[in-house]
């Protein structure tokens, strides 16, 4: 979708479009869009299209959600999370689980994950039972910092 979602500094929502050669800038260095993570505070040059739709071709991160310990991190705590993988979207790097519960969570995997991380993520299918340690970063959203 080429989409973030930001929460502005008022607690809305917004979604804004970027594409490929939208620049991300932290600590006077490039990085790919893909880089940012839930907390990540940053500053978004904001336009908008023909379809009146917010789109960026600037973001500046001012404040790193790692330089924070995190967003909703609370004092180097991880959660744990258990359940079913009921979906996998392997481009954006996330994949959603069931818990006992019946709720459904979706699972980051970090751009710094190491490898064995990543080797178990490529590997997972649908209806998978997975355990995973990390942190929430909304009510329905996990960070994972690595599979149990």
């Amino acid at each position: 979708a080429r989409q973030i979602e930001l929460r502005t500094d008022s607690g809305r929502r917004e979604l804004v479009r970027y594409d490929s050669n939208t620049r991300v800038v932290y600590r006077q260095q490039e990085h790919a869009v893909s880089h940012l993570e839930p907390g990540d505070y940053v500053a978004v040059r904001a336009q908008q299209d023909r379809d009146a739709r917010s789109y960026t071709d600037y973001i500046t991160v001012r404040e790193s959600a790692q330089d924070r310990g995190g967003y909703g991190r609370s004092a180097g705590r991880s959660n744990r999370l258990e359940g079913t993988v009921s979906y996998i979207d392997s481009r954006r790097g996330t994949f959603e689980v069931r818990n006992r519960a019946g709720l459904t969570v979706v699972v980051t995997l970090p751009f710094n994950a190491s490898r064995a991380d990543r080797d178990r993520f490529n590997r997972l299918r649908e209806g998978d039972h997975v355990r995973v340690e990390g942190n929430y970063v909304g009510q329905d959203r996990f960070e994972l910092d690595a599979f149990l």
